[in-house]
């Protein structure tokens, strides 16, 4: 296919930068609204193509544009425009420098956790309970029409097939949604609503989690419910969410979780030994408060809604499974070739706070391990001040940024991002400090005056390792040198102070499991022998 735009046109005050996507339904352009100065992604449709399908083609677009503007969403792609020449129609939408969520997952670079999931779960979420305020049903999520900003913002594009065909259309027998995403009830041409889409985002979220999908096409001509497969891929995913997952991906959508339920599924229960990243500071920032209370209220309004207007379904005919023949699609959208996202120069130092609050967080996890574990006031004392410094080198940071950002429209994303770490930081200060001060009134009352007296918060780092050292190796003396998976955490600690490196500090969601703290670390030895290696190190002088 030729392009229909070479890059420095313009149309309609709208400079053509490049091709960023290619689909069945035409082509998608990255242009600059040059007044604004402020980048966009154009769709370009060839009006002929319209009449495809009996017009049903030309339907969908416009279908998609009407949607478009009744939704305004932070997680939903934002409309501005749509106009016409004599060849093509164009729909001016909201830009997104990161792609898809498809192109995102099958990026080798892209890492993500069980939480990250979960919080990319939530903002498609929010996304679908904008849509339903408006009575409309998506019926076509897919990895390929969630789009991404900022490598961490996930909105809902690809309106088309969320407005709903008459029974004539239906006659022509077009199947509308996309294979292995769509809802069984869908791809049966049956009745259907609200689940649908519950389904779709089930097959999502799925999908993030184990880089495959759940179900083949086969199994959608049966009856059963078919098994799930739960084998490990890279992420390690929890029991809850696993049933989460079972709970959205019934067929039979009577047994379906709804949405009125599924933000209170114990998968979204805050885990008490987690990281933090780019993406669950977005999803934070979503309010659920009245999610529930709005489909408690809505759920029947949107669903008599849609019979009302598109009653027709009840008199769909059943397909005969043994006879029934490979439907036609018609393709809204494919994103096939998007640049990298590159980081805006506030996002690169979000990361690297983020970086750091998730070292402040494996020690806050040691502690709460030692406290449960192990009688170690002074070991628990040191980690604690060493987590005070961690929390006061981060504010800086946010500081820093703060004043070097602030008013600069380009980082406006960011910079909430920010905000929303300075607050989550100010409030740890406030109770680390706290404890801090009570760790100390202890050890005074347990006859370690001196100790306690030492624990300044102007410590200066290499009296800090030594006095970190000495009371680690007694406390490894009186454990007859086993380490444990708890205490492996506590030696990590030790190396990541004297050596700086935040490698001995990666963890995932399933490294802090209390269940499994008193088991014997598989690597003992090694890092025994770390422990001497470094400390012979930090005596010459070397660290």
């Amino acid at each position: 296919m030729n392009n229909y735009f070479q890059p420095f046109s313009e149309i309609k005050g709208y400079q053509i930068q490049a091709l960023i996507g290619i689909g069945g339904f035409g082509q998608v352009y990255k242009a600059i609204q040059k007044d604004l100065k402020k980048e966009v992604a154009i769709k370009v449709i060839e009006k002929e193509r319209y009449q495809e399908n009996d017009g049903l083609f030309g339907k969908l677009v416009e279908s998609e544009i009407k949607a478009l503007q009744l939704v305004k969403s932070d997680h939903i792609i934002e409309f501005y425009e749509a106009f016409e020449d004599a060849k093509y129609r164009f729909i001016v939408l909201e830009y997104c420098d990161s792609g898809d969520l498809d192109n995102q997952l099958k990026n080798p670079k892209f890492k993500i956790t069980e939480q990250d999931a979960i919080g990319i779960f939530k903002q498609i979420l929010k996304g679908l309970r904008d849509l339903h305020a408006k009575h409309i049903i998506h019926r076509d999520l897919k990895t390929q029409n969630i789009m991404v900003h900022n490598n961490s913002i996930y909105k809902i594009g690809d309106l088309g097939f969320s407005k709903i065909l008459d029974a004539a259309d239906q006659k022509s027998n077009l199947q509308l949604g996309s294979l292995y995403t769509m809802a069984p009830e869908i791809f049966n041409q049956k009745p259907y609503g609200l689940a649908s889409d519950m389904f779709s985002l089930g097959v999502i979220f799925y999908f993030i989690l184990y880089n495959r999908l759940p179900f083949k096409q086969k199994d959608y001509l049966q009856d059963d419910q078919p098994n799930f497969n739960f084998e490990k891929n890279q992420i390690e995913v929890s029991n809850s969410t696993q049933d989460l997952l079972i709970q959205m991906l019934q067929f039979d959508p009577q047994k379906r979780i709804t949405f009125q339920n599924v933000i209170n599924h114990p998968a979204f229960e805050k885990q008490k030994f987690s990281m933090m990243s780019r993406i669950q500071l977005q999803a934070n920032r979503i309010p659920f408060e009245d999610y529930q209370e709005f489909y408690v209220e809505k759920t029947a309004e949107i669903e008599q809604h849609f019979l009302i207007d598109f009653g027709y379904q009840q008199n769909i005919p059943q397909v005969d499974k043994a006879k029934q023949q490979p439907q036609r699609y018609i393709k809204i959208s494919e994103v096939v070739d998007i640049q990298e996202y590159k980081a805006n120069k506030l996002g690169v130092e979000v990361d690297k706070i983020t970086q750091k609050i998730n070292q402040m967080y494996y020690f806050s996890n040691t502690i709460q391990e030692m406290v449960q574990i192990f009688h170690s006031p002074n070991l628990i004392a040191l980690l604690c001040l060493k987590l005070s410094q961690l929390c006061e080198e981060i504010l800086k940071m946010i500081f820093e940024n703060k004043d070097e950002y602030q008013n600069q429209q380009q980082y406006k994303d960011e910079f909430v991002n920010l905000e929303l770490q300075e607050r989550e930081m100010l409030i740890l200060d406030d109770g680390i400090k706290f404890q801090l001060r009570d760790l100390r009134e202890q050890l005074i009352n347990f006859d370690d005056a001196k100790f306690a007296q030492s624990l300044s918060d102007n410590l200066p780092k290499q009296q800090f390792n030594a006095m970190f050292f000495q009371i680690l190796q007694k406390f490894l003396e009186s454990e007859n040198y086993q380490i444990t998976i708890a205490s492996s955490h506590l030696v990590n600690c030790y190396l990541f102070c004297i050596t700086e490196n935040s490698q001995f500090l990666d963890f995932n969601e399933m490294t802090f499991n209390l269940n499994k703290s008193n088991e014997i670390h598989k690597d003992s030895e090694n890092l025994l022998n770390k422990i001497q290696l470094f400390s012979e190190k930090i005596n010459s002088q070397e660290y």
